[in-house]
């Protein structure tokens, strides 16, 4: 957000679904660390980063409408449930392979 545009963003879902993203890259580290308990702490420290780009009134309403008790106890039954190495193996991002494809090359790995 540091380009020099200003973000508009209108519907507080919106925003709520950026504190989410940004609470769910998360997980994988707090299962890991047995630190489930914090989530609210990282909760309060995307919508800190948040803060520079949108309306604090707007952070705040999307804050208040997520439920992070209730987060934090889904995961705790399913890390029970399947245990912590399934559980992390599933919930960890991995890595996406960019693949292009032309007419003219066939198919090809992107370079870096």
């Amino acid at each position: 957000m540091s380009r020099g545009h200003e973000l508009k963003i209108d519907r507080i879902g919106y925003v709520e679904h950026l504190l989410l993203r940004g609470l769910i890259f998360q997980f994988p580290m707090l299962v890991k660390e047995e630190r489930l308990c914090e989530l609210g702490a990282y909760l309060n420290k995307i919508a800190d980063e948040l803060a520079g780009s949108l309306p604090k009134e707007k952070i705040d309403e999307a804050k208040s409408r997520i439920d992070i008790d209730k987060i934090a106890g889904g995961l705790s039954k399913d890390l029970e449930h399947m245990g912590k190495g399934y559980f992390l193996k599933k919930i960890t991002p991995g890595m996406i392979e960019h693949h292009m494809y032309s007419k003219h090359i066939g198919n090809g790995r992107a370079s870096r």
